[in-house]
């Protein structure tokens, strides 16, 4: 399970998918509508589970890009949270400057949790190839 860690090892191959992804998110918000399901069809908040796994993705690889920079875990950390979180934070704002789409606490706490499931991944995953050593 843990073999697929050797992709984080080039920092610079992690550097460009963090970044390519947060591009992504960016247009994601830039639209003005989301495509959705078949008309009539519609899960109630089914956009907070798909904020939390987007973000999830994100936070995994923010994680992985703050291990290249520093070698002490709780900076890793403390930067993954904070560059997830601020990022989470500018894309809702983003979104206040699109017509149709508006903040939201929700999405913001979504992004949030997504973000935290991450970094229990990523600790999990750290802990398992580091008892394999």
């Amino acid at each position: 399970m843990v073999k697929f860690l050797y992709i984080f090892r080039n920092k610079y191959v992690i550097y460009f998918f963090t970044i390519a992804y947060a591009a992504a998110i960016f247009l994601m918000s830039q639209q003005s509508e989301l495509p959705g399901g078949p008309s009539g069809w519609r899960i109630e908040n089914i956009d907070k589970l798909q904020h939390a796994i987007l973000y999830l993705g994100f936070g995994l690889l923010v994680f992985a890009s703050s291990s290249h920079i520093f070698s002490v875990m709780g900076s890793q950390v403390l930067t993954g949270f904070n560059v997830g979180i601020s990022y989470a934070i500018l894309d809702e704002l983003h979104q206040s400057f699109v017509p149709g789409r508006n903040p939201a606490l929700g999405d913001l706490a979504a992004d949030i949790i997504g973000i935290s499931l991450a970094f229990i991944i990523w600790f999990y995953l750290l802990s398992e190839a580091n008892s394999r050593k």
